[in-house]
């Protein structure tokens, strides 16, 4: 009985030193590459017609001026320095008005524009 705990050990140990011993090296992406996964592929990306998957997309694609915090369930400011100013105008209608952070930047490192952003509502 001895040996046959001894060789069921020894078998334990052989198996484990052959998985954890490998030749293959991980790749380490030289990128910055970011992989996500979706449990349905979007149907579009246009921001006002999108399903829920297509709105993670858009999330990681499009940076708002603002975003929401859900621990106080508020509105922050994030390509915006701070809540836009309301203007309610005499004819009924709202004007809002944000300023973009100058640290608001594309990846070729020109800054995010006003022009930029009506573009991309456009």
């Amino acid at each position: 009985m001895a040996k046959q705990g001894q060789a069921r050990l020894l078998y334990i140990l052989v198996l484990f030193l052959f998985f954890a011993c490998t030749t293959d090296k991980k790749v380490i992406p030289t990128k910055n590459i970011v992989t996500v996964r979706l449990s349905t592929a979007p149907d579009n990306l246009n921001p006002y017609t999108i399903n829920a998957a297509a709105q993670q997309v858009s999330l990681k694609l499009f940076s708002s001026l603002l975003s929401f915090d859900a621990k106080n369930s508020t509105m922050q400011p994030f390509l915006a320095k701070q809540l836009p100013e309301i203007e309610l105008r005499p004819d009924g209608k709202t004007n809002y008005t944000y300023e973009i952070h100058e640290e608001a930047r594309w990846d070729n490192g020109d800054p995010v524009l006003a022009s930029d952003y009506i573009f991309t509502l456009k």
